[in-house]
């Protein structure tokens, strides 16, 4: 179980140090608030997190895994994971919901307790213990969303809808709005661009999110379901376990917190479902990645690596012709953006980020933010050897991806060497969000999910 340790250990690790939700500055949430956050504990943080990174390639070395997944205690263990983040949430949850719904909010709450507890012991399929677990998120998510507006918490989705009202009235979107701050728009189109049906129908952008969450855990059984079996078959073995990760990955804070403010999630499931579909060896892989590509510059990783896969699994000129098929996808969606505004797009989608005088160095010189996230960031800032990191996190992923080839390249190894390849490059990122890991814990998710396939 060297792929749920990691899924599990890292998914901790970034709930313990994400302050947001709890008390800003201070870890370990609110129960414990722990802290100050400084460059020295995140340091420590990342440093704990490449040791976690090397167990999904440890994990992928145990050939002689049981198809029919795990028995005994550790059986009764996964399907009781989703109960403590369950009432961790609801505990970090509880002073939001209104006295009204006060009572049946607990008794809610203490029905999906009972039913993880029968569950456990009757050894209940994971597939209906994952789907109470997404029941309960949703409630979760839910209280948050009544209870805070989307100009709360951030600013990436009421940058969001200022894009989504240009478009529609026939500006580019990709100019300054006022959110209230003056921003340019930082993403990629297919980014913005999945909450357009969300904002036609006049409701809350964040269900956007909450159907992107739900997509991952359809992709970990996709991946998992071996030939001529079904979905609920599947679950039983290493999928099922996934799948029960997954659940109390969702029910965690932090996932609350994300989805309450952040756009990622789209990102998320188009990864999730470009590996799931690439792992199944998928002739539609390409179009997958093409989207992925269009929505976030973060599809570069899992691109290098699809590009290998592809390398070993067909002729050399259907890999480029696959990898170029990709990339038309994604200039089909980036393209006509940058002709229409063309500084615009520069300003926002390349260099915002990537231009350390821009908003990185802006942001550490005001507040020396990025002490304060998971990541050796803060003490490359502090030190003035901020540059020295991009050239870091690319030597690191090159060496996972040449231990990718070295291993043979096969799409089943794929996403545990890809989860590895997300923390290296994390921790080494000048710009340091928690939830730029969870990128990470959904291809663990997938890797567990095939762990029971031939490589």
């Amino acid at each position: 179980m060297w792929l749920g340790a990691f899924v599990l250990l890292v998914s901790l690790t970034i709930d313990f140090s994400t302050d947001t939700p709890y008390v800003p500055g201070r870890w370990l949430g609110p129960f414990y608030r722990l802290g100050p956050a400084t460059q020295w504990t995140s340091a420590t943080c990342a440093a704990v997190l490449c040791l976690f990174a090397l167990l999904p390639l440890i994990g992928t070395r145990q050939r002689d895994q049981a198809v029919s997944g795990p028995h005994g205690g550790v059986a009764l263990a996964l399907r009781l994971l989703p109960l403590p983040s369950m009432l961790f949430a609801f505990f970090w949850s509880r002073p939001h919901v209104g006295p009204r719904l006060a009572i049946p909010w607990n008794i809610f709450i203490a029905a999906a307790a009972a039913f993880f507890v029968l569950g456990a012991v009757r050894r209940s399929s994971p597939i209906r213990i994952a789907a109470v677990a997404a029941l309960v998120g949703v409630a979760l998510r839910l209280i948050h969303f009544s209870r805070f507006s989307i100009d709360v918490g951030g600013d990436m989705l009421p940058l969001t809808r200022s894009a989504l009202d240009s478009f529609l009235a026939g500006r580019s979107p990709y100019n300054y709005h006022h959110v209230p701050d003056l921003l340019p728009l930082t993403y990629y189109p297919l980014t913005w661009l999945a909450y357009l049906p969300a904002y036609l129908l006049h409701i809350d952008l964040r269900w956007t999110n909450l159907v992107a969450e739900l997509a991952i855990p359809a992709a970990v059984l996709h991946a998992g379901r071996r030939p001529r079996e079904r979905e609920a078959q599947a679950a039983g073995d290493s999928a099922g376990s996934a799948l029960l990760l997954w659940s109390f990955v969702f029910l965690l804070p932090s996932s609350v917190f994300f989805d309450r403010i952040t756009t990622a999630p789209v990102g998320w499931a188009l990864l999730a479902w470009t590996l799931a579909v690439a792992i199944r060896g998928s002739r539609w892989d390409w179009l997958l990645a093409g989207l992925l590509a269009a929505a976030t510059p973060l599809a570069a990783l899992p691109a290098l690596f699809l590009v290998l896969t592809w390398w070993r699994q067909h002729s050399r000129g259907q890999a480029l012709g696959r990898a170029a098929a990709a990339a038309a996808v994604a200039l089909a969606f980036l393209v006509p953006f940058y002709l229409w505004s063309p500084r615009g797009f520069l300003d926002g989608a390349v260099w915002w980020f990537n231009d350390l005088d821009r908003f990185p160095g802006t942001k550490w010189n005001a507040y020396h933010t990025w002490q304060r996230y998971v990541g050796f960031g803060g003490l490359f800032w502090r030190v003035g050897l901020a540059r020295w990191l991009a050239p870091i996190q690319w030597s690191l992923v090159a060496g996972l991806a040449a231990l990718y080839v070295r291993r043979g390249n096969g799409r089943n190894l794929l996403p545990a060497h890809l989860a590895s390849a997300f923390i290296a490059f994390m921790v080494f990122n000048s710009v340091h969000w928690p939830y730029f890991y969870q990128p990470a814990l959904w291809c663990g998710l997938l890797a567990l999910a095939v762990a029971a396939k031939q490589s």
